[in-house]
């Protein structure tokens, strides 16, 4: 799968948002509305994340298979996410359930200097990207 670097972050709040608009413009009409929808959540969610608790700058990366779309947030915290648990009152620690509800497969890869959290979405098929001039996957 041929995954590419879409921008570099802050960890900023308003970061997750930036990020998010920057997939949904490399998208542009390569996904379904609902595809799209839960894709750009889950971005949401895993930028948010890295704003929140690694609190360092962070990587976001797109790629097209023949069959779905990968996600990788990397960012410079070495520590392990992991699914919470969280009581019906709390306000935050779903965001990883909600990304493995939205994604076929998810995971976390340790690096030197950090992790990356990544997911994967099956699509119907792969379609151009916006500006790329060729299709990613195949």
């Amino acid at each position: 799968m041929d995954v590419r670097r879409v921008g570099a972050f802050a960890a900023d709040p308003r970061s997750p948002r930036e990020a998010r608009h920057a997939i949904e413009e490399l998208l542009g009409p390569a996904l379904d509305d609902e595809t799209r929808a839960a894709v750009l959540l889950a971005v949401s969610e895993l930028a948010t994340n890295a704003v929140l608790h690694a609190r360092t700058t962070f990587e976001v990366r797109l790629g097209f298979g023949a069959d779905c779309v990968r996600i990788e947030v990397a960012d410079g915290d070495p520590t392990i996410p992991e699914p919470g648990s969280p009581d019906l009152l709390d306000v935050s620690g779903r965001g990883l359930l909600l990304v493995a509800g939205i994604a076929e497969r998810w995971g976390v890869e340790p690096r030197p200097r950090g992790k990356t959290v990544w997911f994967e979405r099956r699509v119907a098929r792969t379609r151009t990207l916006v500006g790329s001039g060729r299709r990613w996957g195949g």
